[in-house]
């Protein structure tokens, strides 16, 4: 049996992905097959994938040679038509019956490859694609191709289930399966070998409060009011940014306030051994559009990975997760609500730096790993009856 991935992606750093088939391929019941997309980035690789039991191939699209020359939604076009009609043509030769297609833009091929060989069809969406982007005519593009697909798709996967909910409420009730966005590493794992103490690196006394900000620095990840709120002269806490993005001037711009650094990006695994020197994990998404809303961003899984307290904004999953957990705090995220947190937080502060204390077992990868990993061993058993 031949299990079939496609992505728009590249194999070499989607680290979702990359964890997703590392997690079924500890199963021998069928073959497992990877289609990407190369698009020349810089991206460093987040993970690797286990090629004893993985066949990856990563396209290079000729498309994408348009980038920057042709309008965007002409690049858009030609990119969706090349990426879906090559993987229907590699798809066909292999004769999937399981197809798991991860966001819309390949969804198509998927559905077409489902319909020839009578296949399993997963759509795993990374985020709720149809109210994501700024772009209207992308929504549309993928409302319109979720919507024709939807009557083939046997399971619907997502990160979190407030967008699983919103997904059935809008285009009909499906099969779900959560599959958050943990990182595979966490303080306590037997893979972490390194340590970098951020308060070495940036001189930051024991009894001071550090604040750790980890994702892309771009709009929407309320980096202007943390920095904003830091330059206060009312704290003497720190926060350290572990990131890469374009609002990375601003925030160098901002550390002429010696209280805010700048650390850069790190691997998974040196992430959250870096990240754990810190104290809390500021997690203020905010709702630019009804798929950050919903979402249980990767962040958040980061945080509770090197064991830091949550500042979370008041989004409903992520809220929801915070409080029924114990996890931190949740504030309205503006530059105010945030001077106060971190004022109560310096005014209880003492050198036995407050952890998470309890076993998180349902935030953490290995968890969300079996979750999948039963699942496909479901699915093959249901085709396998389906042959008798």
């Amino acid at each position: 049996m031949v299990v079939l991935h496609l992505t728009h992606t590249s194999l070499f750093w989607d680290y979702r992905i990359i964890k997703e088939l590392n997690a079924i391929s500890k199963y021998n019941g069928y073959q497992i097959y990877a289609y990407g997309a190369h698009w020349n980035n810089s991206y460093s690789p987040n993970g690797k994938l286990d090629k004893n039991r993985i066949n990856e191939v990563n396209i290079n699209l000729i498309s994408s040679k348009l980038k920057g020359i042709a309008p965007n939604i002409i690049y858009y076009l030609f990119t969706f038509v090349e990426i879906n009609a090559r993987f229907v043509f590699m798809g066909f030769k292999l004769k999937p019956k399981i197809i798991h297609c991860h966001d819309t833009t390949i969804l198509l091929a998927g559905y077409l490859l489902s319909k020839m060989f009578n296949s399993y069809l997963i759509y795993d969406a990374h985020e709720l694609n149809f109210m994501r982007s700024s772009a209207r005519f992308v929504n549309k593009t993928n409302k319109f191709i979720e919507s024709f697909t939807w009557s083939r798709i046997n399971l619907l996967i997502s990160v979190s289930q407030g967008i699983l909910d919103f997904y059935k409420f809008y285009h009909g009730n499906k099969d779900t399966l959560l599959v958050s966005n943990c990182n595979e590493f966490n303080i306590n794992s037997n893979d972490i070998t390194s340590c970098v103490d951020l308060r070495e690196v940036y001189n930051i006394p024991n009894d001071i409060p550090l604040f750790i900000f980890i994702g892309a620095f771009i709009d929407g990840r309320g980096i202007t009011n943390i920095l904003e709120s830091f330059r206060s002269t009312k704290l003497v806490s720190h926060v350290v940014f572990i990131g890469y993005g374009e609002l990375e001037d601003l925030i160098r711009d901002y550390g002429s306030c010696n209280r805010i650094h700048c650390y850069g990006s790190l691997t998974p695994e040196d992430l959250i051994s870096t990240a754990s020197s810190g104290d809390y994990g500021l997690c203020l998404l905010e709702p630019i559009s009804y798929s950050d809303y919903l979402s249980l961003p990767n962040k958040f899984y980061d945080y509770l990975n090197s064991n830091l307290k949550i500042i979370s904004s008041s989004l409903p999953e992520i809220q929801a997760a915070t409080l029924n957990y114990n996890l931190g705090y949740v504030i309205s995220g503006d530059v105010q609500s945030i001077v106060d947190v971190v004022l109560r937080i310096e005014e209880d502060f003492k050198n036995s730096r407050d952890k998470i204390n309890h076993n998180l077992e349902q935030f953490s990868w290995n968890y969300h790993s079996e979750i999948l990993l039963n699942k496909y061993i479901q699915i093959v058993s249901l085709l396998e009856l389906k042959k008798v």
